[in-house]
């Protein structure tokens, strides 16, 4: 992966190089793996075979945004840590990436998820208020 990378990233400097006012001019981007540029997304790289990505609600309850369980993807659950439900009241509304383990009930609605840990949490910046 790292020559594949060092390929890209040096194809993309040659191909910038090859045309400065251009890329000045339209304010050209290349996004490439491990780097952070306005527009490219950040890439956040979830350290677990079963990640998700959720919204922490006020009632105690997760939205989940995205699983790497298909059937869990779009479902409302009850985070639990060691059989207990997690309190997430001080992170309602924010984003988290969470890792977690397989009860059985992967695609039920509602249903308790156990949460090994939670890997993220997207906050605001410090001076937003």
């Amino acid at each position: 992966m790292t020559r594949t990378f060092i390929a890209a990233a040096g194809a993309a400097a040659a191909l910038l190089l090859s045309l400065p006012a251009l890329a000045e001019d339209i304010k050209e981007t290349v996004c490439a793996q491990g780097t952070y540029s306005v527009p490219c997304p950040k890439v956040v790289w979830c350290p677990a075979a079963r990640c998700g990505i959720a919204v922490a609600r006020p009632d105690g309850m997760i939205e989940i945004l995205y699983s790497s369980e298909e059937k869990m993807g779009r479902t409302v659950r009850r985070p639990t840590l060691a059989g207990k439900p997690m309190d997430l009241q001080n992170l309602a509304g924010r984003v988290i990436v969470f890792e977690w383990e397989d009860s059985g009930d992967i695609g039920r609605d509602g249903a308790d998820l156990a949460v090994k840990d939670i890997v993220y949490v997207v906050m605001p910046p410090r001076n937003a208020g």
